[in-house]
């Protein structure tokens, strides 16, 4: 009986398909995959890390030599920066030193034209002084002793400087007048024609010695000056008792 159990079994493994073999394994603990799967990880970072490096040395870059440029430059760096800030002190100090050479000339340049103008009135008074030293001798009884004609900055424009004397024995005052004739070219004039027009304003004088006047008159507009005549009237006359001419170019 055991024989042909035997048999059976035998005839239906025969008929029957072969199944397929099952492999049964023991289970891994997940601390260990995690180790397993941080040293894979180190290996594959360790070899990029080997094969960049073999590449750079390859392409002929050096890692000492970089450090050495890199410790170079960073020194060349240090030492450009002194430079720039020693360069800096030199240029506020010059710059310091230029504010005060630029403010002495502008007080020399100040002083100069102080003592110009000093010197211009100087000249003036004693003009003046030497007119009343020899005007006693003169039967007009008054004279112009300065008169001067300078142009402005505004066209057409011009400032006149009079200076008028009383000769003789001045122990009266004078009193009148003085005023100006403007001899200048018009520019509507087609033959360049010299026209003469005085300046209705009269500036009034009166005094024992001698008497200033500082004024401006205006042209029209595109006339060129050629000639300024001063002239000085006696109160209530009708004859002028002194007068000056001013030429310009």
């Amino acid at each position: 009986m055991y024989n042909s159990l035997k048999f059976r079994r035998a005839f239906r493994r025969f008929l029957s398909s072969p199944s397929k073999k099952v492999a049964v394994y023991p289970s891994i603990n997940w601390m260990w995959r995690l180790i397993g799967s941080l040293v894979i990880l180190v290996l594959v970072s360790i070899l990029s890390w080997v094969s960049f490096d073999l590449g750079r040395k390859s392409a002929g870059f050096h890692r000492s030599l970089a450090t050495s440029t890199q410790n170079e430059l960073i020194e060349v760096i240090s030492g450009l920066r002194d430079q720039n800030m020693d360069l800096n002190r030199r240029v506020v100090n010059l710059e310091g030193k230029l504010k005060m050479a630029i403010s002495v000339q502008e007080n020399v340049s100040k002083e100069m034209s102080s003592l110009s103008d000093e010197n211009n009135r100087l000249k003036e008074e004693v003009v003046f002084f030497e007119t009343l030293m020899t005007s006693g001798k003169k039967p007009d009884g008054v004279s112009i002793a300065r008169f001067e004609v300078t142009p402005m900055a505004s066209p057409g424009e011009f400032e006149y400087r009079i200076l008028i004397v009383q000769s003789q024995q001045r122990v009266k005052e004078f009193r009148g007048h003085f005023n100006l004739t403007t001899y200048f070219m018009s520019a509507d004039s087609p033959n360049g024609d010299i026209v003469g027009v005085s300046l209705p304003k009269k500036e009034e004088l009166q005094f024992k010695f001698y008497q200033r006047s500082v004024g401006r008159f205006k042209l029209p507009p595109g006339s060129t000056l050629v000639e300024v005549e001063a002239s000085v009237f006696n109160q209530g006359g009708g004859q002028s008792m002194a007068t000056r001419n001013v030429k310009l170019n």
